[in-house]
């Protein structure tokens, strides 16, 4: 009834619990969660299903009992004195044999074998694996929704039992029905009589159990009948329920007699009053705001902890971060603008292009009475796709160029004005000047590392030195953790500064490269070559046209494409570029390649606007231009979206290699910030528990 309330609860201390491991706690405090988490295991177990608990004292024949009612004498063996710390719950299932199960942290169940449960079974906290046991056995006794538990030893408490034993009565008073097993030499000892008294009036109150006198299978009648008398007045059983006091032993004949009588007194003695029910809940609740509160406390603490360990740190490290940011938000100011200004461009001349395009087509008495013969003819839609067809035509190729083109240009206006490119300086660049360049097979000069007289590049204008910015990016963004040293002085340097300042240029650098190359390889406008194109197709085109470059211009390019040596190799080698660009590169090459890629693809991409003319009642001239303006639209967001998501990266890659130089944990902004969203996860979860338990115990009053 209450699984569903409880299950969130312990879905949230699992997490939690996998989180806690990377904090400075002992084994003593992460036990105190996965103690909560036990107790939580056990409650939703009792709550879902009608369990009948088997308890008694130590060595008065729990174990047998059961081993007698469902042949258990390989699993459940005879451990006289101390045997079992842990409850097991038994229940019965369409199976032809029986088999064991334990639930681990992560709520798993993982089958295990007969030693693992013995083991199991005597652990407490310490070498445990498995959080809650189960033996299933073939059907006999009852239905679904019923089962048997099986406790350890009732005990008196002392500094050595305590844990479990209180974990035991906590169960115990969950129970529904319930069997108290005793036995001839217990009830002739005065110390046991007391510990039964004791386990009946604070453990079992307000219950009727069923006393079951163990190993009487060798007494007359006689002597039976006199340990059941004696069983019923310790245990305080009135002479109306003599029927709920009965003697049990080996051998399947002796099984025959009192097997029945058994499951017959369960039937009418294990129904429990209201009174029971609310102080179920009310143990519940005492879990949950007592020590689940105690646990959440230790938790946030640990947060808090980590948080003021490394708030000196985070200083520093928020304030290298903030430079890169606002290097970010520098770029992509610039970006944008360029972006609106080249596609801007392009997008007019689709529009006027598609518009002239409208009225030779469909303008004039000609046309018109084509038009209307297509409506006569109830060919309509033709007229519609064919409006449609010719927006798509106009965007998708103007004069020779695309719109990766465009932005291409884009990405070249915001690289000349932060690295110095070979381009003429101008407020805008001539794109026919640059297709030129294309067609005539001049890469070097195409993407910029060569001036128009052949003379290479100088990287940054000389305002920086380029082997420098390589030394410290490596640092900050190399994946391989057992290869970064950077450390504190050097992470407060001037040049770390310097190469924040370029990085967001650099990366978008090697998406330059990537739309120059596949435009300069494919000189020949064929869309659905670059619709298509893909990394490894990126890669082979990368290493076909650098030979072409004079050695000139591959030193300018290995001093501007820094990055591209972050993940496979530190000194900007040339030959790393087609491996990082191909389907066999890791980390933030393979991130850049998929991303220039990506973009090409998204130059042609037609939002749809145009497919739904019926939609608009405007001027079919007035759509053509709406029509295109989104495509245009689409593509700067689209770009930008992905500039984002490419920054994100880079600036997850320094946050870690910072945290490496400091002396933190890589993982720890991490793990804290997850650590308070699964408290805040519990909290939740905690809330929607009390409530229910407000609920249901304001029935059982009423």
């Amino acid at each position: 009834m209450y699984a569903n309330f409880i299950n969130p609860v312990n879905d949230a201390l699992r997490q939690i619990l996998n989180i806690a491991v990377q904090f400075d706690c002992s084994k003593t405090e992460r036990e105190k969660i996965r103690s909560v988490l036990r107790k939580l295991l056990v409650i939703r177990e009792m709550h879902s299903t009608y369990f009948i608990c088997v308890g008694g004292t130590q060595g008065a024949g729990k174990t047998h009992l059961l081993r007698e009612l469902y042949g258990l004498d390989d699993w459940l063996q005879d451990n006289p004195g101390r045997g079992e710390r842990r409850p097991l719950f038994i229940l019965e299932r369409d199976c032809e044999a029986p088999y064991a199960c334990g639930v681990d942290e992560a709520g798993q169940e993982c089958p295990i074998d007969q030693e693992i449960l013995r083991k199991e079974l005597s652990s407490f906290s310490t070498g445990e694996r498995f959080l809650l046991l189960r033996l299933y056995v073939p059907r006999k006794h009852f239905s679904d929704g019923f089962g048997f538990l099986l406790l350890p030893g009732y005990e008196r408490l002392n500094r050595t039992n305590s844990l479990w034993q209180e974990e035991m009565r906590d169960t115990l008073k969950h129970a529904m029905g319930s069997i108290l097993v005793t036995n001839a030499n217990a009830l002739a000892t005065k110390a046991t009589n007391e510990v039964l008294a004791d386990m009946l009036e604070n453990a079992m109150e307000g219950r009727q159990p069923i006393i079951a006198i163990g190993r009487t299978e060798a007494k007359s009648d006689d002597e039976r009948e006199m340990l059941r008398r004696s069983a019923a007045e310790v245990c305080a059983v009135p002479s109306d329920e003599a029927d709920r006091v009965l003697c049990v032993g080996r051998g399947p004949d002796y099984r025959k007699r009192w097997v029945p009588q058994l499951i017959e007194a369960l039937a009418n003695y294990a129904q429990v009053p209201d009174s029971i029910h609310y102080q179920r809940l009310a143990d519940l609740r005492a879990i949950v705001e007592v020590e689940l509160e105690a646990a959440v406390t230790l938790l946030e603490s640990l947060v808090e902890d980590a948080g003021a360990r490394a708030s000196a740190q985070d200083k520093l490290i928020n304030d290298i971060l903030n430079t890169f940011r606002a290097s970010v938000a520098t770029y992509k100011r610039g970006y944008e603008k360029s972006l609106h200004v080249y596609l801007g461009g392009y997008a007019r001349q689709a529009t006027e292009s598609a518009k002239a395009a409208y009225s030779s087509e469909e303008e004039g008495w000609e046309n018109k009475l084509r038009s209307a013969k297509d409506f006569f003819l109830l060919n309509a839609s033709e007229t519609e796709q064919r409006f449609v067809d010719r927006i798509h035509r106009h965007w998708q190729v103007q004069d020779g160029q695309t719109p990766v083109d465009a932005t291409y240009l884009a990405l070249t206006h915001s690289a000349q004005k932060v690295l110095g490119l070979g381009h003429a300086p101008a407020d805008i660049l001539d794109s026919r000047a640059l297709l030129e360049l294309r067609q005539s097979n001049q890469p070097g000069q195409y993407l910029g590392y060569e001036k128009l007289d052949g003379t290479a590049i100088t990287p940054f204008a000389n305002k920086v030195e380029p082997q420098s910015v390589q030394k410290y990016l490596c640092l900050l963004l190399n994946d391989a953790s057992s290869d970064n040293h950077l450390d504190a002085n050097s992470a407060r340097t001037q040049q770390i500064n310097i190469a924040l300042k370029y990085l967001p240029a650099l990366a978008m650098e090697y998406l330059r490269l990537g739309h120059g190359v596949a435009l300069y390889r494919r000189a020949a406008v064929d869309t659905s070559q670059l619709v298509n194109y893909d990394p490894v197709q990126l890669a082979k085109d990368i290493g076909d046209t650098l030979p072409k470059f004079t050695q000139t211009a591959q030193q300018a390019m290995r001093a501007l494409l820094t990055i591209t040596a972050v993940d496979l190799a530190i000194d900007g080698s040339l030959d790393v570029i087609p491996v990082l660009a191909g389907g066999a590169a890791t980390g933030l090459g393979a991130t850049l390649s998929v991303a220039a890629t990506g973009l090409m693809g998204l130059g042609f991409i037609g939002y749809k606007a145009a497919s739904s003319v019926h939609h608009y009642d405007v001027a079919k001239k007035n759509f053509i231009g709406a029509s295109i303006d989104r495509f245009k639209d689409h593509l700067i967001e689209s770009s930008l979206e992905q500039y984002d998501e490419l920054m994100e990266v880079l600036e997850g890659r320094i946050q870690r290699n910072l945290s490496l130089a400091y002396g933190l944990d890589a993982d720890q902004f991490s793990e804290r910030d997850a650590l308070a969203r699964a408290l805040r996860v519990l909290n939740v979860a905690r809330r929607n528990l009390d409530a229910e338990i407000d609920r249901a115990q304001s029935r059982y009053l009423a």
